[in-house]
């Protein structure tokens, strides 16, 4: 099953709120099990054991402090800035989609 995320995750674009903090518990998560991260020129292949997130990595709660006339850059914030019901708030499937939703609002705005 790792083989199958690390090689979803490895095409970008990856989209995420505060990024980082996900991106540093995927890679340390595969390297409990075995995985390191992989270095420049080598190849991804169907038995080595290798993860690196793919690019670009956009974070949403650095596109709302540019983007948005909000304080706060938190997922409460940007869902009662956004209007998004808090039910089933900070829940993995409601995170998501949330963040998902905040993404598409944020550049559907840009440039208006």
């Amino acid at each position: 099953k790792l083989f199958l995320i690390a090689k979803k995750l490895r095409y970008g674009p990856l989209v995420a709120h505060n990024i980082n903090f996900d991106i540093s518990l995927l890679k340390a998560s595969f390297k409990r099990r075995g995985w390191e991260d992989i270095k420049p020129g080598e190849k991804y292949g169907s038995g080595n054991k290798k993860f690196n997130p793919g690019y670009p990595l956009i974070d949403t709660c650095a596109l709302s402090y540019i983007f948005l006339p909000t304080e706060r850059q938190n997922m409460t914030a940007l869902r009662e800035h956004f209007d998004i019901t808090k039910e089933g708030a900070h829940t993995a499937e409601k995170d998501v989609k949330d963040c998902r939703e905040i993404f598409y609002k944020i550049i559907g705005g840009v440039g208006d």
